[in-house]
This record gives structure tokens, C-alpha cells and sequence, in this order.
């Protein structure tokens, strides 16, 4: 976790599912990163696992497919049957198999959204053998990703809710005329070091799924009840760790 970081643009991952509960911003987000900044092939799924948008990218040969599950309630991810539209597609249209594709299951975590109980069941049980999987959250939503790339002391930050994070970002983005189109090489290594850094409050000091996350969660948890605030911590940039694209 320590030393100089490195974005390796290009590194050859195979075909990457990423799971998440929003319908617009997640794609955009994830849009920028994986096709304009990272140079993959970029695919979006409907709920009906047929492909809405792709980008691609001939000279690399991996490949990003973003799809949402049938709503964004995390309990959701308990039914799989998605997981098989999004097989038929990748088999029927861009022939391609998901056997050997890595899936990453992005959620959001707060008081308001995504039962506490389902969440840490999830965390359990979703590992590369049963989901052929894991489960990504944010605290306390996904904005706080798009906030640590432009703030180094983002993991500074605490907020009560999704909602006051998201009107937090937005007024920032309003008044520094930012957006996730700036996002580039840099603000995702800043991003990166936030994701670090909020780990070390928690005196947490590895990036080991599931336990990294099970600890994160449990610590927010415990945060939450005595302060009444998430501190701010996405773990979005851990898939870029265990890609292999940043080291």
C-alpha cells in the first residue's frame, strides 16, 4: 500500500463486469474512468441485459461492461438471474464468456439506503467462489469517489447522509467548474491516496478482500452510531488495485 503509484493505462484485464445500483451517474462515472482515461472497451447493459452504449478500443482486447441490476436495493444482488441476461448478451452479441470475468458489485451504504443486516450478509457470502464476485461500497455513495479525486483531504471529510454528500459535491463542482470530464491519470492516483489515507483513520493497513471490507464496514457502522456521520470512504479505487492497474 505504501510508495510511488503507478496507472498503468492499457493493462491487459480480460472482460470486467462492474454491477452498480444508479442508472446515470455510475455510468458516466465509470465511462470516463475504464474508456476515456484507461483506453478499454467500454460497454453498457439495460436491466434487460441488452447493450445500450459500447466504445471500443481494437488495440487492447479488454473489456469494461457496466449493467444494473432489476432496482438499487442491494438485496437485489441476491437474485442472480441477471447475471444470466448479461451472459446471453456476451454470448450471443459480442461473443465473449463470462466464466472468467471478474465482477464488481458497486453500492452505495448509509442509513438511508441498503439495509445494514442484507449488507454485511453480502459481505460474507460474495467472494470469487459462490457471486464469482465482490462487493464494492461507498460511504456514504458514490459521490464521495467523485469528490477524492479532486480533494486530497477528501477522507477528511464526514457526512450524515448520501444526500448531503451528493448537494456537497455538486455545490463544489458549481463553484470550481469541475466535473467528472477533468477526471484524469492524476485525480485518480488522488483519489487512490484518499481511499489509503481513510483506511489508515481506521487503522486498517491492507487491501485483503473480504476483510478490508468487512472492517470498513463494521468501523462505519460504529462511526455512525456514536457520531452520526459515515466518514467519507470509497472503495471504488480498490478495483483498480486488484486489476493490477495501479500498483
Amino acid at each position: 500500500m505504501e510508495g510511488q503509484l503507478t496507472i498503468r493505462k492499457n493493462k491487459r484485464i480480460g472482460t470486467v463486469i462492474l454491477i452498480v445500483e444508479g442508472e446515470d451517474e455510475e455510468f458516466k462515472l465509470l465511462k470516463r474512468i475504464f474508456h476515456s482515461i484507461l483506453g478499454y472497451t467500454y460497454i453498457s447493459i439495460n436491466k434487460e441485459g441488452l447493450i445500450r452504449e459500447k466504445f471500443e478500443n481494437k488495440e487492447n482486447g479488454s473489456s469494461i461492461l457496466v449493467a444494473n441490476t432489476k432496482n438499487s436495493n442491494i438485496k437485489s444482488i441476491e437474485t442472480l438471474d441477471y447475471l444470466d441476461r448479461i451472459k446471453t448478451t456476451l454470448t450471443n452479441e459480442l461473443n465473449r464468456n463470462i466464466k472468467y470475468a471478474s465482477i464488481y458489485y458497486i453500492w452505495d451504504r448509509d442509513k438511508d439506503s441498503n439495509d445494514p443486516d442484507i449488507t454485511n450478509k453480502l459481505l460474507n457470502i460474495i467472494d470469487n467462489d459462490v457471486y464469482n464476485g465482490k462487493l464494492i461500497l461507498s460511504y456514504p455513495c458514490i459521490e464521495v469517489y467523485e469528490l477524492s479525486n479532486f480533494n486530497k483531504t477528501a477522507y477528511k471529510e464526514e457526512f450524515a447522509s448520501s444526500q448531503i454528500a451528493k448537494e456537497k459535491w455538486s455545490s463544489i463542482k458549481r463553484n470550481k467548474k469541475i466535473s467528472i470530464n477533468k477526471m484524469d491519470i492524476n485525480t485518480l492516483q488522488t483519489a487512490y491516496e484518499n481511499m489509503l489515507n481513510a483506511l489508515k483513520e481506521f487503522q486498517i493497513f491492507n487491501l485483503d478482500y473480504p476483510d478490508t471490507s468487512k472492517k470498513v464496514f463494521q468501523k462505519e457502522e460504529e462511526y455512525f452510531e456514536n457520531y452520526q456521520n459515515y466518514k467519507a470512504l470509497s472503495l471504488v479505487s480498490y478495483i483498480f488495485y486488484d486489476l493490477g492497474i495501479i500498483e
